[in-house]
């Protein structure tokens, strides 16, 4: 077998290392780029109730989990405030276009609000935008 000089046991150190820090640069990377999505959600808002809406998470003796077309199903109560057994919904949403017209557009297919009559049955889907309105 040759000697090569080329081949140092400090130049394997050191390419180990590089191969290591550039897997772990990847995980990295891929963690922040592929995470939480948020969950579409409906909410059921009784008829002409005002004011604020809060949704209580994580609640041992809250409303079992409801799901309605593969979404997360809230019915809120007339006094606004609603305890779920749902974990948190956190996450984000990506968009693939610029405009702000298609960003609204694509945040109402993820959150959906409406009015709906004692039985809980909807009567009209409120027109709700959060901060992309503005």
């Amino acid at each position: 077998m040759e000697y090569n000089a080329f081949i140092t046991p400090s130049n394997r150190r050191f390419r180990f290392t590089r191969v290591i820090t550039l897997i772990f640069i990847s995980l990295f990377l891929n963690s922040c780029l592929s995470g939480n999505h948020i969950e579409k959600e409906i909410f059921y808002i009784p008829n002409g109730m005002e004011g604020k809406i809060f949704v209580l998470f994580d609640c041992e003796d809250g409303k079992p989990k409801k799901w309605k077309d593969g979404k997360r199903f809230y019915e809120i109560p007339f006094s606004g405030v609603l305890k779920t057994k749902f974990k948190e919904n956190t996450g984000y949403i990506t968009f693939k276009e610029e405009s702000i017209a298609y960003e609204v557009d694509k945040y109402r297919e993820w959150v959906e609000f409406h009015y709906v009559d004692d039985e809980y049955n909807p009567v009209r889907k409120i027109n709700y935008c959060s901060l992309l309105c503005i």
